[in-house]
């Protein structure tokens, strides 16, 4: 079995009496490794965080629109994945920009999971759902509309995305602006109880 490799080092590891020798080094418990190093941890971890966005941003940005399988584990589908887990509110304008990609082949899923930006959006929180909220104004495709309003309801919950659009409406002063979030409030009343596309 392969788990025999992993326990015999968990083994090693744990310093069980049968593995210990003499002359093997004794290492120090993990939590004094961290603090005693905490400010290159730190440093390290942010730098990594740094990398991993960045790697994020370029595959999502080379990949979204020539990835035609649009398949679960696909690279942009992971990239996206990957953006919600590493709450990177760095991300959250290409997320918005592309709301409306899809995994196909996964019909009876709820909204969030076939739209990975969406997951990811509510996984970054309040930050995207005032995203979502301010690009609902320039939002004419239903699509992008019924996404952006999902982000809003799971970050914010329902009476407070009906207020918050509604109070939207009021302020705007573009008639356009003001045209498109009327239309989205309207698909939000009639698409509550509902997940499907």
């Amino acid at each position: 079995m392969k788990t025999w490799p992993l326990i015999g080092f968990l083994w090693l590891i744990a310093g069980h009496p049968a593995s210990a020798k003499a002359e093997s080094p004794s290492f120090p418990p993990i939590h004094q490794i961290l603090t005693e190093n905490k400010d290159a941890v730190v440093t390290e971890f942010r730098q990594w965080r740094r990398d991993m966005i960045a790697a994020i941003r370029k595959t999502i940005e080379e990949r979204v629109r020539e990835d035609h399988w649009r398949h679960e584990g696909s690279k942009t589908h992971l990239a996206i994945v990957w953006a919600g887990e590493l709450r990177a509110t760095e991300l959250t304008p290409l997320l918005i920009r592309h709301i409306e990609f899809r995994i196909w082949n996964k019909e009876f899923l709820p909204r969030e999971d076939l739209y990975p930006a969406v997951r990811a959006l509510i996984l970054i929180g309040k930050s995207s759902s005032a995203a979502c909220l301010a690009a609902l104004g320039n939002e004419q495709e239903t699509i992008r509309r019924k996404n952006l309003l999902l982000v809003i309801r799971r970050v914010e919950g329902e009476e407070a995305t009906m207020r918050l659009v509604r109070k939207s409406v009021e302020e705007e002063t573009d008639e356009n602006r003001k045209a498109n979030l009327r239309a989205a409030l309207g698909l939000f009343s009639t698409k509550r109880s509902s997940t499907r596309p």
